[in-house]
C-alpha cells in the first residue's frame, strides 16, 4: 500500500503548556508549529517525552499566526 504523507509535519516535542481546557504542544520540524489538543491526547501519546513525531494536520483546521 502508498502512504499518503501530504499534510504530515515531522518533529520533536519542545515543550508542553496547559492553556485552559487544552495543552499547547510546541514541535520542532521544518516547520516549526504548536498544536492544541485535549489533555488525554498529551497521555495517551505520551507527547512529553520529546521523541520523534509525525503529526497529520487536517488544512482546514490550521490557523496561522506571524512569528
Amino acid at each position: 500500500p502508498q502512504t499518503i504523507t501530504a499534510n504530515v509535519w515531522t518533529g520533536q516535542v519542545a515543550g508542553v503548556d496547559l492553556m485552559g481546557d487544552l495543552v499547547r504542544v510546541h514541535i520542532d520540524g521544518q516547520p516549526t508549529l504548536s498544536a492544541e489538543v485535549p489533555p488525554g491526547v498529551v497521555d495517551e501519546l505520551k507527547l512529553d517525552a520529546a521523541g520523534d513525531l509525525w503529526a497529520p494536520v487536517d488544512p482546514s483546521a490550521v490557523t496561522v499566526y506571524p512569528s
